[in-house]
């Protein structure tokens, strides 16, 4: 029987790496592409401040909150505790007010590898005659994330609904697979329409329709007045946005990596801006969503 180790013992690691880490930062996430992404990522945003040669998994946001709230102490290594913007973000919902705590400004890491630009380059890598601006015309990112944009967004703002509401109905964790009808990375409007109206029933099983209505407006205000009502911040980029994504340029070039391989090669390139106040945070100073 494989040992379970406790967020404790988690934490704990991060001592021994302490002559390659100048910073010590923890996640949620446990799956080893993630981490390596938050890796490639957090090496990027700190390159002229600290070394990152390694980041910790805690097991979940909750795991990493109580180890945060146990490590308000001021001095010693430096360090920080991140954890997603989730659904939690759609909703406003805000975390404890604790120093070293960052909450990503987005669904998840991820969503950083929404990027046109590192999508290019990739298929520049993988394709042998192309040039970059062929390569982006064909993409046609915009056109893309048009097509995909309104459905989903409207989708993952009744996920957020549903959860706070009818928290037990399965909502991110129906597969993307499940609503799509082609392999060129868009979605099938029917499919999606249905995915949401069935989620919307299980929504008006609790709430009133006047409830459910004025509850919808206050979070899409909400979004709106946060400047968040785009599917790259809100739509899961890790369950949704990429394989949609990843679809999109294999249509393009014959991209012989596997999809983690590709998701660690976006992170290369992807523009970190939307997380560089991670640099402020990392110093103590207290960052959660407005």
């Amino acid at each position: 029987m494989i040992p379970l180790w406790s967020s404790k013992a988690k934490k704990a690691k991060a001592v021994f790496f302490r002559q390659w880490n100048d910073i010590d930062i923890f996640i949620e996430d446990t799956e080893k592409s993630s981490k390596k992404i938050f890796r490639q990522i957090l090496s990027r945003c700190f390159v002229d401040k600290y070394r990152v040669a390694e980041i910790f998994p805690l097991g979940g946001r909750e795991a990493v909150i109580t180890a945060c709230q146990g490590d308000q102490i001021d001095g010693g290594n430096p360090r920080i505790y991140l954890i997603d913007g989730d659904l939690s973000l759609i909703l406003g919902i805000r975390v404890p007010s604790l120093k070293r705590l960052f909450v990503l400004p987005i669904y998840c890491i991820e969503n950083l590898l929404i990027d046109e630009t590192a999508v290019v380059e990739v298929l520049f890598e993988e394709n042998h005659t192309a040039e970059h601006d062929e390569l982006a015309n064909e993409l046609d990112f915009d056109a893309w994330l048009n097509s995909i944009q309104e459905p989903l967004k409207e989708l993952f703002v009744d996920y957020a609904i549903s959860w706070e509401v009818v928290p037990e109905i399965p909502t991110v964790a129906y597969k993307i697979s499940q609503l799509v009808s082609s392999d060129d990375g868009t979605v099938d409007l029917n499919k999606v329409g249905s995915r949401d109206q069935l989620i919307q029933t299980q929504i008006l099983s609790v709430l009133s329709s006047d409830s459910y209505r004025e509850r919808r407006k206050q979070v899409v205000d909400s979004l709106r007045a946060r400047s968040l009502f785009d599917a790259r911040l809100i739509v899961s980029g890790k369950d949704y946005l990429l394989p949609l994504l990843r679809m999109r340029m294999k249509r393009i070039a014959k991209i012989r990596s596997d999809n983690e391989i590709i998701n660690i090669r976006l992170a290369k390139y992807c523009d970190t801006t939307l997380i560089e106040s991670i640099r402020i945070a990392c110093d103590g100073i207290v960052t959660a969503p407005a």
